[in-house]
């Protein structure tokens, strides 16, 4: 029983760190490989609640969840639903305001950030999200607002 607690509180202190990715779960049975240990946290971000809420009434779904340090946004997938947040917000009420993208039918599989190939797209759009899909890769265009931190 007392390793089932301390395996939950290592649980816990991933889900904070922003240093890693990780698949969150609910899992009864996991078991954290060694070489975690090497991992250190830098930081804690917490979940903006309205992702909480989503996360917490969905918990059988495919969740996968990490950050794009490059726009200093972090991002969860729970099934369909992609959200991305700022990670540095430092204003109470920044922290939870996030972005939704809801526009697929299939669950997600990855996200990643590419750079923009100059004079394809506008000049203002830097990066592009790649969302992947079992059926389909959708890209979006995103435009960082370095001074703000903003997309």
């Amino acid at each position: 029983m007392e390793e089932e607690e301390a395996t939950r509180q290592r649980i816990d202190e991933c889900l904070k760190a922003d240093s890693i990715s990780i698949k969150p779960t609910f899992s009864q049975n996991i078991s954290f490989r060694k070489d975690l240990d090497s991992f250190e946290v830098v930081n804690e971000c917490a979940l903006p609640k309205a992702i909480s809420m989503d996360f917490i009434a969905n918990q059988g779904a495919e969740c996968l969840m990490g950050l794009l340090p490059i726009i200093r946004h972090a991002w969860i997938t729970i099934s369909q639903k992609l959200y991305l947040w700022n990670f540095q917000a430092k204003l109470k009420d920044s922290r939870d305001e996030y972005y939704l993208y809801d526009e697929l039918d299939q669950v997600i599989l990855s996200v990643s950030l590419a750079p923009a190939v100059p004079g394809v797209l506008i000049d203002e759009i830097k990066y592009v999200l790649v969302i992947a899909t079992p059926v389909e890769i959708v890209l979006l265009g995103v435009y960082f607002c370095e001074f703000e931190g903003n997309i």
